[in-house]
């Protein structure tokens, strides 16, 4: 028993581990892949013995080999994003078993998961659309009442959006027109058709997606729309945005406005922020964003040898063009940051390439699987 408990209390730890490397800076591929086989050979043991009746919920339902649907909120572990928690536990039971997967990813967004609302964001956050964009992205949308009903949530409209299904195009400009200014989807469904290839400004945009019911449903993958937004908008408008986001009041957290602005900064791949992003680095409660925007242009080894000699910041920012990882955005570069960057900063690489190839979906690269590269954006 003492053995088991050992198993259990490691396969714990490599989760909450792994539940914080989505913006890890020093986590390349190859260890976020050799930590998810650890993680998976600790499941597989447990999956073969008989566990004792303490075990934890959410580990008893991820190694049960019966085809569980969905987790409920009950049953997800004590992390402070728990929407995230329930989209990585659903990509670990998931991984490498399509023919399961298949089966499951449906239901999951024709019926809205109610069931997960411990908390107003999470019911919000409805993941099941965006679980399957994640991980089956040609299977989003594949028929009319899949269509149908992602159009009803803001996850789904994003997803869509992200598919890169450009023969939906019209459907969504059909229910954005029909949708009242207030509406919190019609937000959503403007983004969908940006995605889609239609032209918006993004600051305009922006500003509806930050509308408080929208941008609560949202927070599952704000900043992934941000980095788009950021990587598609010419400098004067990323500013705006930066200022923005800076003036945002967000209720009961009075950092968080700050903070986006902060990751802005770090998206747009404009080095003159780093003077700035030096500055703020020294506030204790926004040290590890600000720290982190700068390994987004700079590289996590230069930002954090900009931190020791801070003399250099000048030289450091004097470089014309838009950085990412300390080298100038190009196709070849993005192809090696995806290979070697972190989390955050192959994210950031996908971004671009979402743009640059129309008719790809958005690669994620902090799915379960290490971080795999054979996703079809993931390559130059």
């Amino acid at each position: 028993m003492l053995q088991v408990d050992a198993i259990i209390g490691q396969a714990e730890l490599l989760l909450q581990q792994r539940l914080s490397f989505k913006q890890h800076r020093y986590i390349n591929p190859v260890q976020l892949r050799q930590h998810d086989a650890r993680l998976a050979d600790y499941l597989r043991l447990l999956a073969d013995i008989a566990l004792p009746e303490e075990t934890p919920a959410w580990l008893a339902w991820l190694v049960d080999k019966t085809p569980t649907a969905r987790l409920t909120a009950e049953q997800l572990p004590a992390v402070t994003n728990k929407a995230y928690a329930w989209l990585l536990l659903h990509e670990i039971k998931h991984f490498d078993q399509s023919e399961r997967l298949l089966a499951v990813l449906k239901p999951l967004y024709l019926q809205r998961p109610d069931d997960l609302n411990d908390s107003e964001q999470i019911k919000q956050a409805e993941p099941g659309g965006w679980l399957a964009l994640r991980l089956a992205p040609t299977e989003v949308a594949n028929d009319a009442a899949s269509v149908a009903a992602l159009m009803q949530t803001i996850t789904g409209l994003v997803a869509l959006g992200l598919s890169r299904k450009r023969q939906l195009l019209p459907q969504i400009n059909e229910l954005a027109s029909a949708l009242s200014l207030t509406e919190p989807r019609r937000a959503a469904a403007k983004a969908a058709a940006w995605l889609l290839g239609q032209p918006s400004d993004e600051v305009t945009l922006l500003k509806q997606l930050l509308q408080p019911e929208c941008f609560a449903a949202s927070r599952l993958f704000f900043d992934v729309l941000l980095m788009l937004l950021m990587c598609a908008a010419p400098d004067k408008a990323q500013d705006q945005m930066v200022n923005m986001l800076a003036n945002l009041n967000t209720s009961g957290q009075p950092t968080q406005g700050t903070e986006m602005a902060i990751q802005a900064m770090g998206f747009s791949g404009q080095l003159k922020f780093v003077p700035l992003l030096m500055e703020l680095s020294q506030q204790p409660e926004l040290n590890e964003c600000a720290v982190n925007a700068l390994a987004l242009l700079l590289g996590a080894i230069d930002a954090d040898a900009l931190l020791e000699r801070p003399q250099m910041a000048d030289f450091a920012c004097s470089k014309a063009g838009r950085s990412l990882a300390g080298f100038a955005v190009t196709p070849a570069h993005l192809a090696m940051v995806l290979q070697r960057g972190n989390p955050q900063q192959r994210q950031l690489a996908a971004c671009y390439q979402f743009w640059q190839h129309p008719d790809r979906p958005l690669y994620f690269a902090d799915v379960f699987s290490g971080g795999r590269t054979d996703a079809g954006t993931a390559s130059a």
